[in-house]
């Protein structure tokens, strides 16, 4: 006995039930003992997903533990050409019946039986790909009508789509000005986590899924189909377009790995340079298991990383907190990211109007080509653009800060590297000299920006 749900949306089972008390009903009319019963709960026949219900029943009969197969309806058992043909084998060498609720036998003994079976299930193969055409119709039309996505409901917006739930959208801007001050995916999961602020199937942020949300165009109300923008949405955005697009650049940026982010746990590793051969500062620790920043080179020196950190700190520190910090930050951008956007979209139109140009065979396939490689390439140049005029400066945060020092304690390391980068130009070890224990100053050459 066999019994398949491709969707069970409330984890209830409901329907595989139903199916069951049909299915147990006919056994007992045709007094067959019912040997095992498998199913296939919110599991789809249409792909090449593995069911393991449907696997188990094609063993059953080919061991002949079973002389008959009992399910609710033929499309219930297999709805694509692979699972067909499978079943229709394994039925033939073991001359097991296939018995349906809603239908007749098939006697897969007899090429009658067999054809029938090939013959229903192709009948319901049609209907999937003629369902599955219709959707992808609907679903172009609602993306190019500007409308949300259909599906799981999108963090911080209410179920359908168009209502933003403010508290947590919060959540989100905050964790896009990290990650473009140059804080890291980790920090940004760590935060929300213990916010108490679980994903929208109850999970626990990663970096994987804070990576996926930060990118979405979702959050910009940038709508798009099968990777392709089509334009605004008519959503509300949680961020500037420009906002959204300067954290994708910064997540596909080859340059951003995070591996080596992962490695970076100390604020001035690979940082600081060796004031002998100019080798980067590693870390290590004594044979005591103090931290250190030892020369990553011909190891000229090793000094204790605790002392030249809070050194460094408190010259941060004291720097963003004078007045005149607002000086460091760099002015922000005059970009008309309205303007540009509405020339994107009418780039996004040529393109459009070049398709139906082509599809009326008014231009040719090599005209197409010319027009979209230079629609395209002024297309990436303004986006882009859009992308600079959502930069952060990571200064930015300290300027009229209560509590600078607090604030510097919270950054996680990433972003207090950031900082470090953008107040100097280098920083320079030199050795404390033999046998010194206490720390010196001096022996820590900053060059400020």
């Amino acid at each position: 006995m066999y019994t398949r749900q491709s969707f069970d949306r409330q984890g209830e089972g409901a329907a595989v039930a139903r199916q069951l008390e049909d299915c147990r009903r006919l056994a007992d009319l045709r007094g067959w003992p019912i040997v095992v019963e498998h199913q296939d709960n919110d599991r789809s026949a249409a792909g090449t997903t593995t069911r393991p219900g449907f696997e188990a029943l094609l063993s059953d009969v080919a061991a002949g533990r079973a002389g008959a197969v009992i399910a609710w309806n033929l499309d219930r058992l297999t709805r694509n050409r692979r699972d067909t043909v499978r079943l229709i084998e394994t039925c033939q060498e073991a001359g097991a019946t296939i018995a349906v609720v809603r239908g007749s036998d098939l006697d897969m003994s007899t090429p009658a039986g067999r054809m029938t079976a090939d013959l229903l299930a192709a009948v319901a193969r049609n209907e999937i790909e003629t369902k599955s055409d219709r959707q992808r119709r609907a679903n172009l039309q609602r993306a190019q009508a500007g409308k949300p996505p259909q599906g799981r409901r999108a963090f911080r917006y209410t179920a359908d789509g168009m209502t933003i739930l403010d508290a947590e959208a919060n959540l989100i801007r905050a964790g896009y000005d990290v990650l473009l001050a140059g804080g890291s995916l980790s920090s940004i999961a760590r935060t929300w986590n213990a916010a108490g602020v679980a994903t929208t199937a109850d999970g626990r942020w990663n970096t994987s899924n804070v990576r996926r949300l930060l990118a979405s165009p979702r959050y910009a109300a940038v709508r798009i189909h099968r990777g392709e923008v089509l334009g605004p949405g008519t959503w509300p955005a949680v961020v500037e377009e420009s906002t959204w697009r300067a954290a994708v650049a910064l997540l596909t940026d080859p340059a951003r790995s995070t591996v080596k982010d992962r490695s970076i746990k100390y604020t001035l590793t690979r940082i600081a340079t060796c004031a002998k051969c100019g080798a980067k500062m590693a870390t290590g620790r004594t044979q005591h298991g103090v931290r250190t920043y030892q020369c990553s080179g011909a190891k000229h020196l090793s000094v204790k990383a605790a002392d030249v950190d809070e050194y460094v700190h408190a010259l941060v520190v004291a720097r963003l907190a004078r007045p005149d910090a607002a000086e460091l930050v760099r002015p922000s951008s005059n970009v008309d990211v309205p303007a540009l956007r509405t020339e994107a979209n009418a780039l996004r139109g040529r393109l459009d109007e070049g398709a139906r140009l082509f599809a009326d065979g008014t231009i040719t396939g090599a005209q197409l080509a010319r027009i979209n490689g230079d629609v395209e390439a002024a297309l990436e140049v303004v986006e882009r653009k859009i992308a600079a005029a959502g930069e952060r400066d990571v200064l930015a945060r300290f300027v009229g800060a209560d509590d600078v020092a607090a604030l510097w304690g919270r950054l996680d390391v990433l972003t207090q590297r950031a900082v470090i980068d953008a107040l100097f130009s280098g920083i320079v070890l030199h050795s404390p000299g033999r046998g010194a224990r206490n720390f010196r100053p001096e022996c820590v050459e900053v060059l400020w920006r």
